[in-house]
């Protein structure tokens, strides 16, 4: 499923998290919980705070804040790609299932072909004038 889009569904459960996070906080996780693809048997993203920042219209020190809350909080954890963590592109991992939160990879089912009809087997009007 790696590479497909996700889709999210919350239900009731999700109130609780809510509760225990801001608004800004809240939208931030869902941000990257949008952006992440199946990864090692997890979900995780590559994003960084400007790219949140652009994507929800706050700036990037405020995105940078929250994702360290999130990773205080244990909802995420943060992996890099290459040993220069400077320039590298940041994963973050989803750590594990958030109550009332439901990610499933959205899948595009290819087009069936559909065998054409031979003359013969095309349905055929009759009327009687």
């Amino acid at each position: 499923m790696a590479g497909y889009p996700q889709r999210l569904s919350v239900d009731d459960r999700f109130r609780e998290v809510l509760r225990s996070l801001s608004p800004v906080t809240t939208v931030v996780l869902l941000d990257v919980t949008l952006d992440a693809r199946t990864e090692g048997g997890g979900l995780a993203a590559a994003t960084s705070a400007r790219l949140i920042a652009d994507h929800i219209g706050v700036d990037a020190a405020t995105a940078g804040r929250v994702l360290r809350n999130l990773r205080d909080a244990g909802f995420l954890a943060l992996t890099t790609s290459t040993e220069d963590a400077r320039f590298a592109l940041s994963s973050y991992r989803l750590t594990g299932p958030i109550s009332g939160l439901i990610v499933a990879a959205s899948r595009v089912e290819p087009p069936r072909a559909v065998k054409p009809r031979a003359a013969a087997d095309a349905p055929t009007l009759e009327l009687d004038l």
